[in-house]
């Protein structure tokens, strides 16, 4: 990366993927506090990959109502049990994004997103059964999408709502090929089932982080799609939506964005929703052209971009809350 385009990420928040280095042997003879970062590292959680893995594979045995139903009780349970950070992050947030809403009712839409957040761990395991059954997995909003296709570059806004992995399989079942951005787990065990996982249902994925930037410029160049994820939270704070706070320039949003501004591609919002257990519908919003001519180098131009994207995402994780990933987080 150029100085210049370093600046310019660093003015912008932009993430760039770094991977974890882990501890050298000689850390142990360092101090008390290297020594059990150590051990942690190399021993404690080894062992505890080694479970999730065994767990994956025995997840695989069951029906997939089954398992997702497993993981509602799990994500019930060990949320309210040994999470109470991220329930307490849950009632604030809620208390900003549904004020009108009853304390019964918020509470009653925090227990079902803790169920959400169990099924999208356990449904890891049967999810290429779920993208293989067609009754499953139902796609709203083809009839717009299809023909844009042949006629502009579009950019994908997706949302971390309902279990968005399903979504992988929909760019094989309509013929038009999605490059996805992505970061890679921490956890190396999830990092692998994510990534063969996604492998299985036919995604195709742009290199980690900032570096899928100019792939995905040439991609939409070419008249291609590219699909990011623009809902997120940043070490444990939401960036997006905005729920009030002004607009800024440290979301994919704004690269969402400036994608669109630099290639003259069209935006669609698509998003899945959970039905019942591990049954979706994945829709595809009417298409979107930024409005007016705003430069893309221009920040101001920007942040009226970000908050016009913002308002049509945010109705959308609103209305669906009790199925977004990042209420947990801090607002």
């Amino acid at each position: 990366m150029s100085k210049a385009n370093e600046k310019d990420s660093i003015k912008r928040g932009a993430w760039n993927y770094k991977k974890k280095r882990l501890p050298a042997f000689s850390s142990v003879f360092k101090s008390p506090a290297e020594r059990r970062r150590f051990i942690r590292e190399w021993i404690s959680k080894p062992f505890g990959y080694l479970m999730d893995l065994i767990g994956h594979f025995a997840l695989k045995l069951l029906p997939i109502d089954v398992c997702s139903n497993l993981g509602a009780f799990l994500g019930r349970v060990v949320m309210k049990s040994k999470h109470k950070g991220a329930v307490a992050n849950m009632r604030r947030n809620l208390e900003i994004i549904l004020p009108d809403a009853s304390v019964e009712e918020r509470e009653a839409i925090l227990t079902r997103n803790c169920e959400s957040l169990g099924r999208l761990m356990t449904e890891f395991s049967v999810l290429t059964r779920i993208c293989r059954d067609e009754k499953r997995v139902k796609i709203v909003g083809l009839e717009e999408i299809l023909p844009a296709t042949q006629n502009s570059p579009i950019v994908l806004i997706v949302l971390h709502l309902g279990n968005w992995e399903v979504l992988s399989s929909i760019s094989k079942k309509i013929g038009i090929p999605f490059h996805t951005f992505f970061l890679p787990l921490d956890n190396p065990v999830e990092r692998w089932v994510t990534a063969r996982v996604r492998k299985k249902l036919g995604a195709n994925l742009l290199p980690e982080g900032m570096m899928g930037v100019g792939p995905a410029l040439h991609i939409l160049k070419q008249g291609g799609v590219v699909s990011l994820l623009c809902d997120e939270a940043f070490a444990g704070e939401i960036r997006g939506p905005l729920f009030g706070r002004p607009a800024h320039l440290k979301g994919n949003l704004a690269l969402a964005a400036r994608l669109a501004r630099r290639t003259g591609a069209k935006l669609c919002i698509l998003n899945t929703v959970r039905q019942e257990a591990a049954n979706f519908e994945c829709h595809f919003s009417p298409v979107i052209t930024l409005p007016g001519q705003h430069d893309a180098r221009v920040d101001e131009d920007m942040l009226d971009d970000v908050q016009f994207l913002n308002n049509l995402v945010e109705p959308i994780i609103k209305r669906h809350v009790a199925q977004w990933y990042y209420l947990h987080e801090r607002l």
